[in-house]
């Protein structure tokens, strides 16, 4: 009976040790950071990272609680294809309100170089201020210097005003896309026409 009451516990704790086991493991699993599809109509494949946190519009204005995204995204011709270029976006989170955003410019220093895109507009008043909704800004590189800035040991960035939080994680993330769009997975998703 002892040893019966024995197995019984140690079943118990087994299921309850694999349980925990499986569910640590799931929680840190994720989906793939870039997604991949083929679109046959148009013979394109599009690469896309899902959005990052990268920092928040400052200030103690309206919508300076408003967090600044960014996503990169990419397309070449033809199937299994590789980019020559790739887009960083800076959007806002939410699209129902409007934020004002003077100052477009975008910089990001890696190891000392500069990748910019500046803002040729300039404000006579603050009725030209544009409200904002969605990106508000964006960078296009060739895949060399997207791939030099996600392997960059230092790298910093603004976007108008406001500094960008441009972490471990974001760098690892953009490294994963570029990896992603030298070695194309062999099937993609199909989008429909």
């Amino acid at each position: 009976m002892m040893q019966r009451a024995m197995s019984a516990r140690l079943v118990s704790l087994a299921t309850s040790l694999l349980f925990v086991s499986l569910f640590v493991v799931g929680c840190g699993t994720t989906a793939p950071s870039t997604s991949v599809s083929y679109e046959p109509s148009s013979n394109r494949t599009n690469f896309q990272t899902g959005t990052m946190t990268v920092g928040r519009i400052g200030g103690g204005s309206y919508g300076s609680n408003t967090s600044i995204l960014l996503s990169a995204q990419a397309q070449c011709s033809g199937q299994n294809c590789t980019p020559e270029r790739a887009r960083l976006s800076f959007l806002l989170q939410g699209s129902s309100s409007d934020v004002a955003i003077s100052n477009r410019s975008v910089s990001l220093v890696a190891d000392g170089k500069e990748y910019a895109r500046r803002d040729a507009v300039n404000w006579k008043s603050r009725e030209d201020i544009r409200m904002s909704q969605g990106r508000i800004a964006s960078l296009t590189l060739p895949l060399s210097a997207l791939s030099e800035i996600a392997n960059a040991s230092s790298l910093s960035g603004q976007l108008g005003s406001n500094s960008l939080s441009l972490d471990r994680g974001v760098r690892t993330r953009l490294k994963q896309f570029v990896e992603t769009m030298r070695n194309p997975p062999a099937e993609t998703a199909s989008e429909a026409s």
